[in-house]
C-alpha cells in the first residue's frame, strides 16, 4: 500500500479489500458452477464473464441491457453476496 497513506486511509483500503475478497469467495463457486454448466450458451458464458470482470474491476454491477432474456437469467445475474 505504501507509507504515504494515513492510518485511516489504510484501514479503509484494507476494509474494502477484505469485503471484496469475502464477496468473491462466497460467489466464486456459484459463478464457476454456472460457467461449467449447460444452463448458458457459449455466447452468454462469455458475456457473463465480461460482466463479472467489469464488476470486479470497477466495483459496480453493470446494467443488464443486452442480456438474452431467457427464463432465470435475471435471478442468475442479480445474485448478490451479503
Amino acid at each position: 500500500m505504501g507509507d504515504h497513506l494515513s492510518p485511516e486511509e489504510r484501514v479503509g483500503k484494507l476494509d474494502e479489500a477484505i469485503r471484496l475478497g469475502y464477496s468473491y469467495g462466497l460467489t466464486y463457486p456459484f459463478i464457476d458452477d454456472l460457467l461449467d454448466s449447460e444452463v448458458l450458451t457459449d455466447a452468454e458464458k462469455k458475456q457473463y464473464s465480461r460482466l463479472i470482470r467489469s464488476t470486479l474491476i470497477t466495483g459496480s454491477v453493470p446494467d443488464l441491457k443486452s442480456w438474452t432474456n431467457q427464463p432465470g437469467t435475471n435471478s442468475i445475474y442479480s445474485f448478490r453476496a451479503p
